[in-house]
């Protein structure tokens, strides 16, 4: 089935949306380790910043979407489950934080599904 055009507009906005995430991870790193739930600290920034970074790639270039929609769900799925979920009702910034990622999630779901 072919592809709606404001369809393929709105995976190319969220690819740079995500690939600009990546690119927080690597600029920002000093300030986002003490986030990481698990030993490593920085490296994880690093490598997740770089996966990331293809993600967004993947989805304005159009090549290996539905992989990499479904890579980014899962890996948003674990940012909200060790990150988020501990704190989400501590304060409003929190559930905040915790309701965008869930919404990533799912951007990251339906952009896959417009994956070959």
């Amino acid at each position: 089935m072919k592809a709606l055009i404001p369809t393929r507009i709105a995976v190319i906005l969220y690819g740079i949306v995500i690939a600009l995430f990546g690119l927080i991870h690597f600029v920002h790193a000093d300030i986002m380790v003490a986030a990481v739930p698990i030993p490593g600290g920085k490296i994880w920034l690093y490598i997740t910043g770089l996966a990331l970074l293809l993600a967004g790639i993947a989805f304005i270039i159009n090549r290996y979407v539905r992989l990499a929609g479904y890579l980014l769900a899962f890996y948003i799925f674990l940012v909200i489950l060790l990150v988020h979920t501990p704190h989400a009702f501590e304060d409003l910034t929190s559930m905040t934080m915790l309701m965008k990622d869930v919404g990533l999630l799912a951007g990251a779901i339906l952009a896959g599904n417009t994956g070959k």
